[in-house]
């Protein structure tokens, strides 16, 4: 007969795992993570699961592996046509797919590689999910973060800093709309219910395991969530793993408020979070872990967002860590119907192709929607006085 009695763990077993923790809680042992699709599929963030060219932005963004072949499911393929008529559509794999970008000029690389960029610049049409694909980013780093158990030790930082993640647009409604999805995600499951310290309206505040060993169960929390308005000024200061410029062309180009102010107040901010030798937290031993997400419709053909998407395309060094990737709806969102398009495209061609084509306007269409408009001020018989 099978013994009941209470299988105890050696004394041996114990301390095995009560080392395993604590190195896993000093940040010297590599962490086992989800990626960022299990992430979204584990914890049920999406009930309908994403688009294929949404699912296809994650995998290029986390450089997971790209899938050469069309999915048996119909949902899943990625559809690609001239326009939203969908006259000439046709489904591709994932490598496809990411090649027919780059031929395009839609992405700044043509072939995956072993790179993770982690600057990440989406030029994309309204109704494509751009604040649902912000806000899964936010939510999936604060989940590093806590599964990290000690950020500050393995990014040689004291246990005293605070790590942000940060959501910035023209205004703070813009700003909460990203804010209130993460928090949505972050509140609904269970693994961040233990580490969540704080929450207002304007910020979450997250307790990791070595704040609870350092300050205790109920003292201070060192990872932050929130959200800000554009003002470059008070931007700058505290660690940001992520940050997310959210309709980031319209942004103001001047003053204080100005999107490459933002740009440049937040950037160094990121710059900290590189992994550091266990044996001497001064010393880089990669280069840095943080993210940036600048994520908009286009706008017109001027504007930091717009020189951001040009400096993509340069394949230079200063685009080295830059993924960009311009799509408009019709692609990343299959679920909005052809007769809405086509009514928006009646009332307006030109402002269509910039809101649902994802193209940048040129400088005139900036000022002047109708060429007609322009030329109906022009007196044909008249030449101009040549001084």
């Amino acid at each position: 007969m099978p013994s009941t009695e209470k299988v105890r763990k050696s004394e041996l077993t114990q301390a095995l795992d009560s080392f395993l923790d604590d190195k896993r809680s000093d940040g010297t042992e590599d962490v086992g993570f989800l990626t960022i699709l299990e992430f979204v599929d584990r914890y049920k963030l999406l009930p309908g699961g994403l688009y294929p060219v949404q699912k296809f932005i994650f995998k290029l963004y986390y450089n997971l592996p790209l899938d050469d072949f069309i999915p048996e499911k119909k949902g899943d393929r990625i559809k690609v046509s001239r326009d939203f008529r969908n006259e000439d559509a046709r489904e591709m794999s994932e490598v496809e797919y990411l090649r027919h970008l780059y031929s395009q000029g839609r992405c700044n690389i043509k072939e995956q590689d072993e790179k993770e960029r982690r600057e990440l610049i989406l030029v994309l049409g309204r109704r494509s999910g751009k604040s649902l694909l912000s806000s899964i980013v936010a939510a999936y780093e604060l989940y590093r973060l806590l599964r990290r158990g000690d950020p500050q030790a393995y990014y040689g930082m004291p246990s005293s800093s605070e790590i942000r993640v940060l959501c910035v647009a023209n205004d703070k409604d813009q700003a909460e709309i990203v804010f209130d999805e993460m928090g949505g995600h972050v509140t609904r499951v269970d693994y961040f219910k233990g580490s969540l310290a704080n929450e207002t309206k304007t910020f979450l505040k997250f307790r990791t395991k070595n704040d609870v060993k350092v300050f205790g169960k109920e003292g201070r929390s060192t990872l932050t969530a929130t959200f800000k308005s554009s003002i470059a000024k008070g931007l700058r200061g505290r660690g940001l793993i992520c940050f997310i410029l959210d309709e980031l062309a319209f942004f103001i180009d001047d003053g204080k408020s100005s999107a490459k102010k933002v740009y440049k107040a937040l950037t160094p901010s990121a710059k900290q979070f590189s992994p550091k030798d266990p044996d001497d937290k001064r010393i880089p031993v990669g280069p840095t872990e943080a993210r940036i997400v600048s994520i908009s419709s286009p706008d017109a053909k001027e504007g930091f967002f717009y020189r951001l998407y040009l400096q993509s395309l340069t394949n230079n060094r200063a685009s080295s860590n830059m993924l960009m990737i311009q799509a408009p709806t019709w692609e990343v969102n299959p679920t909005v119907s052809q007769e809405d398009y086509e009514i928006e495209y009646a009332k307006d061609p030109r402002e269509f192709a910039t809101e649902y084509g994802a193209q940048f306007s040129d400088r005139v269409r900036g000022w002047i929607e109708n060429a007609k408009d322009l030329l109906d001020c022009v007196i044909e018989e008249l030449r101009p006085y040549l001084r």
